[in-house]
């Protein structure tokens, strides 16, 4: 089963852009009356068959409208290094997405190797990914920024803020809190620098470990998605 995406809905008819029609008409070869599922990128999944069809779009009526309900009740955010490749940092987004995290902000901080990132390319993975999963809500993408900007962002509206570090005092696990907002940095392949971590411990940041293994960045972020995804169950 397939969800399409639609961000143009007016009354009961959904619109659907050159990309979705491309998909669904030829790839999944479907035709008009044929019912179809799609989401609105903000939590919602309806049913719709297809009206009318064209090569740079096509329209459903909708049928049915369900609000999903997503595992996290909170916000969670998750600020994670860029990798030096790329294709990893893809991959992270695309997993991420799939676990229902509700914001990604890539940053780069005084190990990065990279501090460029396509994020229009980024977007378009977070969106296939969705809608391969069956997710009902789109992860914000926030743009690239440095880690001194990141600090100085005002996240008042958060409960945990939170720092991954290898000697961290307690286990994610144990600090993470289901019931309140809390945002997670994971620092890049050469860690984060002394100086970058007394920062963000003295601008109330809690330093969390991951376990004894030293893990790499992509693989850091989805197992701390897993641990949060679980815990909120």
């Amino acid at each position: 089963m397939y969800c399409f995406l639609s961000e143009s809905i007016n009354d009961d008819i959904a619109t659907f852009d050159e990309n979705e029609a491309r998909h669904c008409l030829k790839v999944l070869r479907k035709n008009i009356g044929d019912q179809i599922y799609f989401t609105d990128g903000q939590g919602h999944r309806y049913e719709a068959r297809i009206l009318s069809a064209s090569k740079k779009s096509f329209e459903a009526k909708i049928l049915t409208k369900e609000l999903d309900q997503n595992t996290f009740k909170q916000d969670v955010v998750l600020a994670v290094a860029l990798t030096k490749q790329s294709q990893r940092f893809e991959w992270f987004l695309e997993k991420a997405t799939e676990l229902g995290i509700k914001q990604i902000i890539p940053f780069y901080s005084h190990h990065s190797e990279r501090k460029k990132m396509n994020h229009n390319r980024s977007a378009k993975i977070i969106a296939t990914a969705m809608k391969q999963s069956f997710q009902t809500r789109m992860p914000e993408l926030g743009e690239l920024i440095s880690y001194k900007d990141l600090l100085k962002k005002n996240w008042d509206h958060i409960d945990q803020k939170l720092i991954a570090i290898f000697d961290g005092k307690n286990h994610i696990k144990d600090q993470y809190n289901p019931s309140e907002s809390v945002i997670i940095m994971v620092g890049p392949e050469g860690d984060f620098s002394s100086t970058e971590i007394e920062d963000a411990l003295s601008n109330g940041w809690t330093g969390v470990h991951l376990g004894s293994s030293r893990l790499r960045v992509e693989t850091a972020a989805i197992y701390i998605c897993s641990v949060l995804n679980a815990k909120a169950q």
